[in-house]
């Protein structure tokens, strides 16, 4: 089948059903998708950035008779998301720059090194080949830096075709993330620990490429070869690997993204404390009244799809 993709935005925060957004004009072109029989498709659109506002994904599928037409829209509710401060230390470098801005909550700051002094005002440093005095607390991205910094490295070895480990291919930081003719000539000679995770490596030799470590107290990742002489640059998967990268270091995707189906039933929590009724507006426009129990808990059942809105009585 052909399935056309349309994305639709309600900045007022006010749209509740599918007629609602349907008379708001689509963000963009729509995206058209070939699917054969039993194919799932996943599709990243890094070009559309929205914070604070109502959004239904909707989908005109052709060629068939649709049987279930209200599963066609997916509704969803995007939060306001927090300015990401990224301090960008040592030469000045676009490409970085360019794929750390892929997203519009994030600030890059440029730093030379010799004006380096602590992380204390960011949120995330990024090493563009360069090596601090001492390691950092916090966030950090090493992109290759020759140091002890924070993983052992022993000279250089020579490159060569780059793969994703089928074990790291479901890590935040690669997801969607495919070398295609992707071949450093050359690579830092890293040393991954016990707890950290080898993400890319030689297809021969098995050199580590990418390594990612996360504790309770610091997270990081070192990328141990150069983008620019590499041509990692011109390639989609460096701009997708750093909007990966971001999302992984503060966690904003998995905590916030939650995906229920009309296929089939689910509930939602909801704590409402010392009140016995709420008033709920239905996707449909209707005022209707809950009880709420002595837990807090909301009785009401949802007969539409849609966006309800909860308030005290």
């Amino acid at each position: 089948v052909t399935v056309n993709a349309y994305l639709h935005v309600d900045a007022s925060g006010t749209a509740r059903n599918h007629n609602d957004f349907t008379s708001l004009p689509p963000v963009g072109a729509p995206v058209r998708h070939t699917l054969a029989p039993g194919e799932e498709k996943t599709i990243e659109r890094v070009s559309v950035d929205l914070s604070g506002v109502r959004a239904a994904l909707v989908l005109d599928i052709q060629d068939i008779e649709d049987a279930l037409q209200v599963d066609n829209v997916a509704y969803s509710v995007i939060p306001e998301r927090k300015t990401v401060q990224i301090a960008l230390v040592g030469p000045r470098q676009m490409f970085v720059e360019a794929a750390l801005k892929a997203r519009n909550h994030v600030n890059v700051v440029h730093v030379p090194l010799q004006e380096w002094t602590n992380a204390d005002e960011f949120d995330l440093v990024v090493f563009n080949g360069v090596t601090p005095s001492q390691t950092p607390q916090g966030n950090s991205i090493w992109l290759n830096a020759d140091s002890e910094l924070p993983i052992p490295v022993n000279g250089t070895i020579p490159g060569g075709p780059l793969i994703v480990p089928s074990s790291q291919s479901q890590h935040p930081a690669m997801k969607y993330v495919r070398f295609i003719d992707l071949e450093p000539s050359r690579l830092l000679r890293i040393k991954a620990g016990r707890d950290d995770a080898v993400l890319a490596r030689t297809k021969r030799g098995r050199r580590p490429a990418i390594v990612a470590h996360s504790d309770e107290n610091t997270r990081w990742l070192v990328v141990a070869f150069d983008p620019v002489e590499s041509e990692w640059v011109a390639h989609y998967s460096f701009s997708v690997f750093f909007v990966n990268a971001i999302n992984w270091f503060f966690e904003e995707e998995s905590r916030l993204s939650r995906t229920l189906t009309l296929a089939r039933p689910w509930n939602i929590k909801l704590h409402w404390p010392n009140r016995e009724t709420v008033e709920i507006t239905t996707p449909s426009g209707e005022n209707r009244t809950a009880l709420v129990d002595d837990g807090g808990r909301i009785a009401f059942s949802g007969t539409e799809a849609g966006f309800y809105e909860i308030r005290g009585s």
